[in-house]
């Protein structure tokens, strides 16, 4: 089996695409003659820069719903909030009233994580103990037990 590399279209071989559809498009089927014109819009619209490619294939994966990972990750976000990074005080009560201010917040950030960790342990237990009472979906395929 041939593999056929798919090589983009020079400039001048869509001008002959475009002219050999205009003057031939009434034998062409319809939906064959919109691929077409429709190609030839997206190529139009994507020549230049890269940019264009990224915002193209950004809005493409929107309208599907398709997330990056990066931006599904790290629910429980900053430690500090956003603009976390404010220069220390010059004085040295200065700095230690700003240590002690971000370790307390940084207490009450791990606290709150706490507690989200810990209620999903407690869920995944409790489901847990629901499959070791009933030993006959422990066997069971996860698709099967639907």
């Amino acid at each position: 089996m041939t593999s056929t590399k798919l090589t983009p279209l020079a400039p001048d071989q869509r001008i002959e695409v475009a002219t050999w559809l205009a003057q031939h498009g009434d034998s062409v089927p319809h939906p064959v003659r919109v691929a077409l014109e429709q190609h030839a819009a997206l190529c139009d619209g994507l020549a230049g820069t890269r940019h264009k490619l990224t915002q193209a294939l950004s809005e493409l994966r929107r309208a599907l719903g398709i997330t990056a990972s990066s931006e599904r990750r790290n629910n429980s976000g900053n430690p500090l909030g956003a603009g976390s990074d404010p220069q220390p005080p010059k004085s040295r009560r200065g700095r230690l009233e700003f240590a002690a201010e971000r370790y307390e917040l940084l207490m009450l950030w791990h606290k709150a994580l706490v507690t989200k960790h810990r209620q999903k342990l407690k869920a995944t237990r409790s489901k847990l103990m629901r499959i070791q009472a009933d030993p006959a979906l422990d066997d069971q395929d996860p698709s099967e037990a639907e």
